[in-house]
C-alpha cells in the first residue's frame, strides 16, 4: 500500500478490534499507547489518527441518552394531559 498524507510519505497501521471488544476501550487504550510510543520516535516524525469509529459509537450514545430523557419528558406530559392530576400522573 503506498500511503501519502498531505503530499507527503506516511505509513499507514491499520487497528482492528477483536470480536467482543469494547470500540471505545480500544479506542483510548491504542490513543493512549501512541502517546507512550512518541516518546520514543525520532524527532520530525509524528503520528495521526485519520479515522476512528469509536467517536461514531460515542456520539451515538449520547444521541440515545438524550432522546431516552425527552421520551420519558414527553409520555409525563401526555399521562398528565389525560389523567389531569398530577398524583395520578406520578403514580404510573
Amino acid at each position: 500500500i503506498a500511503s501519502r498524507m498531505n503530499g507527503k510519505t506516511a505509513t499507514t497501521i491499520g487497528i482492528y478490534q477483536q470480536p467482543g471488544a469494547n470500540a471505545v476501550d480500544t479506542a483510548k487504550a491504542v490513543r493512549a499507547r501512541m502517546e507512550e510510543l512518541k516518546k520514543q520516535f525520532p524527532s520530525g516524525l509524528d503520528y495521526k489518527v485519520t479515522l476512528d469509529t469509536s467517536l461514531f459509537t460515542l456520539n451515538s450514545i449520547d444521541k440515545v441518552v438524550h432522546t431516552f430523557f425527552e421520551a420519558v419528558v414527553l409520555v409525563i406530559l401526555v399521562v398528565f394531559l389525560f389523567l389531569q392530576s398530577l398524583r395520578a400522573t406520578l403514580i404510573p
